[in-house]
C-alpha cells in the first residue's frame, strides 16, 4: 500500500515547530482549556517521523506520567509493525511464510485488514508489498515502471485471501509472499497510545503522530482544531476541522516520487500502478487505525465507492481531492468545518 511517511498533510493547529520537513501552522486555536488546566506536550522522534502527545489536565505530575507511559506504549509495539526491523513479528513472518506466536495486537491488526480488504473490494491489500519493492527499485533505478509480465509475475503473490490467519498463527500461502502493514499500523499504535492516557486519568489529549492524529476528548469547552492542508499548495488550509473523541488521517501523492518526472509515487494498486487521479484523501473516524487505513483504501479505490463506502460507515466522514483541485465530500463532511 505505501511505505513510511505518506502524510504530513494534517497539522494540530496550536503547535509551533515539528521539526525539519514538517509544515509549522502558527495560528492560535480558540478552544480553551478551563482556568485549572494547563496544556503540556512532549515531541519525541518514534515510527520514523516526530510524535507529539499533548495533554491539558489539572495535574502536572498526572499529565507527564501519561504521556511517558502513552510514548512507553508506542515502543513496546513498534517493534512489532516495523517491517525494517529484521527482529519484527512483521519480518520474520516475511521471511519465514509464517508465524506461530502472533502478539494480541498484531492479531487486531491483521483482522482490520481482513475486514477493510472485504470493504474495499480488495484495493486496500496489505500482500501489496512484493509489488511495491520491485516497483520502488525499478523505478529508482531506470526511472520506468515494471513490464507488463513483470507485473503480471508479480500479481501471483498478491490477495489477503492467501493470507491464512487465526488468532495464534499467521500463514503465507505463496512462497515470495510478504506484507506491509505501514498504511495501518501507525493509526493502531496511536490508538494504544491515546488508551494509555485515557487509563492514567487523562480526559483531555492530542496525538500527532507525524500527521496521524487522534483526540482524546475536547479542548477544554470546544473542540481541538485541525488544520487540513492544501496539497496543491495554493493555499495553506483546505479546511479546519473541530473534533472531539475521533481521529483523522490523510494519504497523498504529493510528496514522495521514485521518479524525477513524478509519474510513479509510493501508493500504488494491484495493476502495479499509481493512481493519478485523486491527490490526496482525508478521513476522520472513531479510531485512528481505521482513519489510517480508510485513508489508504479511499485513495486506491475510484473516488465515487470510496466516498461511498466511507458515508456507509458509523462515525466516518471523508474529503477526496482529485486533479484539477476538485473536491469530493462526504454528506457531513461540512459540518465538522469551523
Amino acid at each position: 500500500m505505501l511505505i513510511h511517511h505518506r502524510r504530513r498533510f494534517l497539522q494540530f493547529l496550536g503547535l509551533t515547530g515539528l521539526g525539519a520537513g514538517f509544515p509549522v501552522l502558527t495560528w492560535s486555536s480558540p478552544g480553551r482549556a478551563a482556568p485549572a488546566e494547563e496544556e503540556m506536550t512532549k515531541t519525541l522522534p518514534l515510527m520514523n517521523t516526530l510524535v507529539t502527545v499533548t495533554v491539558l489536565d489539572r495535574s502536572r505530575q498526572r499529565a507527564v506520567t501519561a504521556q511517558n507511559a502513552a510514548f512507553q506504549t508506542m515502543q513496546e509495539l513498534v517493534p512489532i509493525f516495523d517491517r525494517f526491523r529484521s527482529d519484527s513479528h512483521i519480518s520474520r513472518l516475511n521471511r519465514q511464510g509464517a508465524l506461530h506466536d502472533v502478539p494480541p495486537d498484531l492479531d487486531r491488526v491483521l483482522s482490520a485488514c481482513s475486514d477493510l480488504y472485504r470493504q474495499s473490494h480488495n484495493h486496500f491489500d496489505v500482500t501489496i508489498l512484493p509489488l511495491l519493492q520491485r516497483t520502488s527499485s525499478t523505478v529508482r533505478r531506470t526511472g520506468n515502471a515494471l513490464s507488463p509480465k513483470e507485473i503480471r509475475d508479480l500479481k501471483t503473490l498478491i490477495g489477503f485471501r492467501h493470507v491464512r490467519h487465526t488468532s495464534r498463527a499467521v500463514r503465507l500461502d505463496r512462497p515470495g509472499m510478504g506484507i506491509t502493514l505501514d498504511g495501518i499500523a501507525k493509526g493502531y499504535i496511536v490508538d494504544r497510545a491515546a488508551a494509555s492516557l485515557v487509563r492514567h486519568g487523562v480526559r483531555s489529549a492530542l496525538i500527532n503522530a507525524g500527521g496521524d492524529i487522534r483526540v482524546v476528548g475536547g479542548k477544554g469547552d470546544s473542540p481541538w482544531l485541525i488544520g487540513v492542508q492544501d496539497p496543491m499548495r495554493k493555499k495553506d488550509q483546505i479546511a479546519r476541522l473541530g473534533l472531539h473523541q475521533a481521529a483523522v488521517a490523510t494519504s497523498g501523492s504529493y510528496e514522495q516520487f521514485y521518479d524525477p518526472l513524478a509519474r510513479h509515487h509510493h501508493l500504488i494498486d494491484t495493476s502495479g500502478y499509481s493512481p493519478h487521479r485523486p491527490v490526496s484523501a482525508t478521513v476522520v473516524a472513531p479510531t485512528a487505525m481505521q482513519a489510517d487505513g480508510l485513508a489508504t483504501a479511499l485513495f486506491l479505490m475510484p473516488p465515487e465507492k470510496g466516498l461511498q463506502l466511507a458515508a456507509s460507515l458509523p462515525g466516518v466522514q471523508a474529503c477526496l481531492i482529485t486533479r484539477g483541485n476538485r473536491t469530493m465530500n462526504t454528506p457531513g463532511w461540512e459540518k465538522m468545518r469551523l
